[in-house]
């Protein structure tokens, strides 16, 4: 039993580099919008922002848009809650922040059509950082 869990466990862990990482590929971007609403049975936090030069992520939406989106099915939870708050405070002081994102999980279903073409909420988002430079 234990074995059997120990090989488990190690298998997802190395699986995750498989399956696709987060990895903070969005830096130092001015945030212009936090959304934060329930759409299709979801609710969803969308961050809009501005990048400094354009973006090449491979994730469409993304590019075009500006945009990285987390979504669920449950309540919005503390660790989310705390991102909203960072985002707002981010742009309402007007730092640069990097967003931690799955570039492997691109969401571009048609249903999500709210900022045109190409649909889709755009690379999962999974966390952001701040930093004011002096």
């Amino acid at each position: 039993m234990i074995r059997n869990l120990l090989i488990f466990i190690t298998l997802s862990f190395a699986c995750q580099g498989v399956l696709g990482a987060n990895t903070w590929a969005i830096s130092n971007v001015k945030i212009v919008e936090v959304l934060i609403y329930n759409d299709h049975g979801y609710n969803v936090i969308t961050v809009v922002f501005t990048p400094q030069s354009p973006l090449d992520t491979g994730c469409l939406p993304t590019d075009t848009h500006n945009m990285a989106s987390t979504y669920t099915q449950n309540n919005i939870n503390s660790t989310s809650q705390t991102w909203i708050s960072l985002l707002l405070a981010a742009q309402a002081q007007q730092f640069d922040v990097d967003l931690l994102v799955n570039l492997s999980n691109c969401s571009t279903q048609a249903v999500w059509d709210e900022f045109g073409s190409p649909t889709g909420l755009g690379a999962s988002f999974h966390g952001v950082r701040a930093a004011r430079d002096n």
